[in-house]
């Protein structure tokens, strides 16, 4: 078949329920455009592999895209904030997390006496850890960075974490902040007893203070709106977006644990739990 092929290939990470359900809103969107799209896991790439557009739902179908194609067009979504995006070029797409000003709203909102925050993070997400340095001394909190590039240096840095810190805050990728290590997290800051920011729902009903939860649907569908800007005008690649539509999921029983009370009103949509 001569390429590039005349459709987009939508490529999940994970056949897990969010990336199915963010893939198939995506694609139910295309059809009502008639544009023609199949979708894939990014461990068996169907050839062949030079579709006109690439949609990757979630961070490994990124990179999966981008081992067999480094030129064609991506449109991401899934992806937890926009270094995905740039390290992906030529890319675009709808990130997880909302803008940091939105999210250090909540921070303040939900933890107004916290004064030293932690931040773990990856040395790639070094901008995100500049962003959140301007806004701490904006309001009078001191950021405390601990930079960790690998879930062995995590274990590390959890069995040191500083005693000045009254919260802890997370920007780093899956690999990173996953599965295996969220328990380790979760318990360093138990044994503290200081509350955890979350980076999902996920986090939340395991012990994490907060964090913030989406419509999975409803990214699907965001992201399909750029893949018809693209379809129609391929030259004219937009920027990436933020969500339009985030939840904040709170877990109860930790605030009352940290002796905390919750802030009322409390955002549209707000998931409280347990």
């Amino acid at each position: 078949m001569a390429c590039p092929t005349s459709e987009v290939a939508v490529v999940i990470a994970h056949p897990a329920a969010p990336y199915r359900k963010t893939a198939r809103a995506l694609v139910h969107v295309l059809e009502r455009h008639r544009i023609p799209a199949r979708i894939q896991t990014a461990d068996h790439l169907v050839p062949p592999l030079c579709p006109r557009l690439w949609v990757a739902v979630g961070s490994r179908a990124v990179a999966a895209i981008r081992k067999v194609d480094g030129n064609a067009p991506l449109v991401a979504t899934l992806v937890l904030d926009e270094s995905v995006i740039q390290k992906a070029q030529p890319a675009t797409g709808v990130t997880l997390m909302p803008p940091p000003e939105y999210q250090w709203h909540w921070f303040r909102r939900l933890l107004p006496r916290v004064k030293t925050l932690g931040v773990l993070y990856h040395p790639d997400y070094h901008e995100a850890l500049q962003a959140l340095t301007a806004l701490g001394w904006r309001d009078g909190i001191t950021i405390v960075p601990i930079a960790v590039e690998t879930p062995e240096q995590l274990a590390e840095a959890l069995a040191e974490l500083p005693d000045s810190i009254e919260a802890l805050w997370l920007l780093g990728n899956g690999r990173l902040f996953s599965a295996t290590t969220a328990r380790s997290i979760l318990m360093a800051a138990f044994r503290k007893r200081i509350p955890l920011i979350g980076l999902s729902r996920q986090w939340v009903e395991a012990g994490a203070l907060y964090a913030f939860d989406w419509d999975y649907e409803a990214l699907g569908r965001q992201a399909a709106e750029q893949v018809v800007r693209l379809w129609r005008h391929p030259q004219d690649l937009p920027p990436p977006a933020y969500p339009n539509q985030v939840h904040l999921a709170v877990n109860r029983q930790v605030f009352r644990h940290l002796g905390l009370t919750l802030p009322y009103p409390l955002p549209e949509g707000t998931i409280l739990l347990p």
